[in-house]
């Protein structure tokens, strides 16, 4: 009894009572795609030899571009993480559907690097 309305006040709602429970679920989906996006962006930015007549601090620039972008994928991945864990109650196939989106191309990079060189 007592359980059900705390449940109920700390419920997300919008502003006209409707229940929120899927929007950070939609949101951890979204944020695995552009997670992943931005980590392949910043790292194969990085591949490739430059030119010996580049100068030294266009290297760098493109080097913090590089790191810039994937931080900012590594971010968006970790707080896709967070969400989906966060909605798990409320959409448990978005939820874990993110988590998978977030998982399964790890294993697969890990996998295919440790396989192929070792």
């Amino acid at each position: 009894m007592l359980w059900s309305s705390i449940e109920d006040e700390t419920a997300l709602k919008t502003s006209d009572g409707m229940d929120m429970a899927g929007r950070p679920a939609n949101l951890a989906l979204a944020l695995v795609f552009v997670g992943w996006l931005l980590l392949v962006w910043g790292v194969l930015r990085q591949l490739g030899d430059p030119s010996p007549m580049v100068p030294r601090t266009a290297l760098e620039a493109t080097r913090e571009t590089s790191l810039l972008f994937m931080f900012s994928g590594l971010t968006a991945l970790v707080g896709s993480v967070w969400l989906s864990g966060r909605a798990f109650e409320g959409a448990r196939i978005r939820a874990s559907l993110a988590f998978a989106l977030f998982l399964v191309p790890m294993f697969g990079l890990f996998g295919t690097a440790f396989v192929t060189h070792t």
